[in-house]
């Protein structure tokens, strides 16, 4: 009993002079800046030797000793863990998506603004977007896999911004100088006392549409590009900065999804705005393109504050996947030992964890330091094909256990009833306008803003995987108005589109952040395939939105649009179904009928293990 309290007085003690020692403030040390780490001694060790190449790998003997001993100290929880750099995260994940969603909505206004009568051009253009992310999803996220984090995250930044600008110049000049009724058009400014013919050069037929085809295969570079700094910053680096901390993981996803729909509410906003003050679409474009440019610089700058703060991005991913399952583990111990009393348990989907089965740390370390030896001797081997990589890829895909979750969430993609892509078309063609559009899409973002405010609330009463269910079937009943509103041109039932797309937000809100908790936690556990996992995701959301446009170029008369509305909805209705099949799997049931711990749930890493023995099974 004297030892042990000894031992708590010296370790405390030994804490203490760590905490002096190392502290940035003394020693002449600065403070770090706002969201950054505090400063241990093997850290500025390690930032001075890495410092020409922060993600060269490190073959020094005293800074490898340093890392193992940085991981050490994250393993048990030491106060020098770095707090995550949430500004400069916020603020650039806000820049980016605003980017983004102005870019997106002005897009599809310019197409239905230079061709007029019909949806066919926006119905090609989205379609061969989506036929990109398809074809190159798994490739963007094996990229994500492969390449040192800041290198991607920079190259991703970098390409999207970089087309954006290309692209709005090039529909800066469609919008001036192209015509596609006629063969020649001449453009004219109108002044106050008579209209001056320009004798400059035009645009042909030939010379337009080839523009356009160079605006369709920007924008599949946009959307890959766009892609990876999804995967990069939502499913690599948030992981890793909340360390298997679910709670932290929920808040910071709900406040990232706030982001963006504010994003989704402001964008459209200040372009009908720029659009109204400036009176000229083409004028907008350069607007556009300026401002990427500006925005650009900030952003590249937030990228590597965070990356400069935040130590444990410069672990290797195996080393952190470990970490994180042995903490998950003992928290899942701690949790199961607490609601040994629940009587109603799903046989399928119960695990015993044993002692035994837990990794040692010493084992851990040393499998770190003989990565860290050996990483400059690794040996190189030939690769396979591609189509076979993309056949073994689909089978993990396929196999693992959130394959249901994500394809219902990817057959909803189909959806047409909601403002963005052709429908924004539709309605520019029923009369309204670009002020009309974006109040709306306005009143809609607010819906799915209260869609993120529901999640959490929900998912903390009666469960994750059943927070899903409800929102998802709540997509639907209120998507049945909007459909039937379609068939109708009275006002009356106009007002029936507004208001149910507006309540199906809410649901189709709640739905996503439910999927992507879902990804991130059963995902991250499988850390060597969690970017080829995240690529099939987005691939097979890719292939049910290009299956929305592919309705719309059979019906692109804005007179037959109800037809592939139809069919949206019944898609819907099938990814609802999708789902529920999946809530029956993990919870043995669809409906709650008995009374018991309503917040446990299977734990992400023994979900894996087991979908991985019956694999190895079969």
């Amino acid at each position: 009993m004297i030892n042990s309290h000894h031992n708590a007085a010296s370790s405390s003690s030994h804490l203490n002079r760590h905490t002096e020692e190392y502290s940035p403030l003394w020693k002449g040390h600065q403070q770090p800046p706002l969201g950054g780490p505090v400063v241990s001694r093997s850290n500025l060790r390690y930032s001075a030797v890495s410092q020409s190449n922060p993600e060269s790998p490190i073959i020094d003997t005293d800074v490898a000793e340093n890392r193992l001993q940085d991981l050490g100290r994250c393993m048990d929880g030491d106060p020098f863990r770095s707090p995550i750099p949430l500004l400069y995260l916020y603020v650039v994940h806000a820049l980016c998506t605003f980017d983004e969603r102005m870019y997106e909505f002005a897009s599809y206004f310019f197409i239905m603004e230079i061709f007029k009568n019909t949806l066919l051009p926006m119905s090609i253009y989205g379609f061969s977007t989506t036929v990109a992310g398809i074809i190159l999803s798994t490739t963007v996220g094996s990229f994500v896999d492969t390449t040192p984090r800041l290198k991607a995250v920079q190259s991703f930044l970098l390409t999207q911004k970089l087309t954006t600008i290309l692209s709005a110049l090039v529909f800066w000049a469609l919008l001036t100088w192209f015509d596609p009724s006629s063969d020649i058009h001449i453009p004219a400014i109108k002044s106050t006392k008579t209209i001056v013919a320009i004798s400059e050069p035009t645009l042909s037929l030939y010379q337009g549409y080839s523009l356009f085809t160079f605006l369709v295969i920007a924008s599949g570079v946009l959307k890959l590009s766009a892609l990876g700094w999804s995967i990069s910053i939502e499913r690599d680096w948030i992981v890793s900065l909340c360390q298997s901390d679910s709670e932290m993981l929920t808040k910071i996803n709900v406040f990232m999804k706030r982001i963006d729909l504010v994003c989704k509410l402001v964008s459209p906003l200040a372009f009908a705005t720029l659009l109204t003050l400036l009176q000229n679409p083409g004028y907008c474009s350069l607007v556009i393109a300026a401002w990427c440019m500006c925005s650009f610089c900030l952003e590249l700058v937030l990228v590597r504050r965070i990356w400069f703060n935040s130590p444990i991005l410069r672990l290797p991913r195996s080393i952190r996947s470990h970490r994180n399952n042995n903490v998950r583990t003992r928290r899942d111990q701690k949790h199961k030992k607490a609601n040994s009393y629940s009587s109603v348990v799903n046989p399928l989907f119960t695990t015993e964890y044993n002692h035994d089965e837990v990794e040692p740390r010493r084992d851990l370390l040393s499998e770190t330091e003989s990565e860290i030896a050996q990483s400059s001797t690794r040996k190189i081997h030939p690769s396979p094909s591609l189509f076979r990589r993309g056949i073994h890829s689909f089978q993990d895909y396929a196999h693992h256990v959130v394959f249901l979750a994500s394809l219902s969430y990817a057959i909803i993609y189909i959806n047409l009833m909601s403002v963005s892509g052709t429908m924004i078309g539709y309605l520019k063609w029923r009369g309204l306008t670009a002020s009309s559009i974006a109040l709306l899409k306005g009143v809609c973002t607010c819906s799915e803003l209260l869609g993120t405010i529901l999640m959490p609330i929900t998912s903390r009463y009666i469960g994750l995987i059943r927070s899903g269910a409800w929102s998802i079937w709540f997509e639907v009943v209120t998507l049945t108005p909007v459909l039937l509103s379609i068939y109708s041109d009275h006002l009356p039932i106009q007002a029936m589109i507004f208001a149910g797309m507006a309540l199906s937000r809410v649901g189709v809100w709640s739905f996503d952040l439910v999927i992507t908790q879902i990804m991130q936690e059963y995902v991250e556990s499988d850390a060597n395939n969690a970017g080829i996992i995240n690529g099939w995701h987005y691939s097979m959301m890719s292939l049910f939105e290009l299956i929305q446009f592919i309705l719309t170029m059979v019906w692109s008369d804005p007179q037959q649009y109800f037809m592939p509305c139809t069919l949206s909805f019944v898609c819907v209705i099938v990814g609802a179904a999708v789902y529920s099949a999946y809530a029956m799997r993990m919870r043995g049931h669809l409906f709650h009928y008995h009374r018991n711990n309503l917040t446990a749930h299977i734990s992400p890493a023994v979900a894996v293990n087991e979908q991985r023995s019956e694999d190895d099974s079969r």
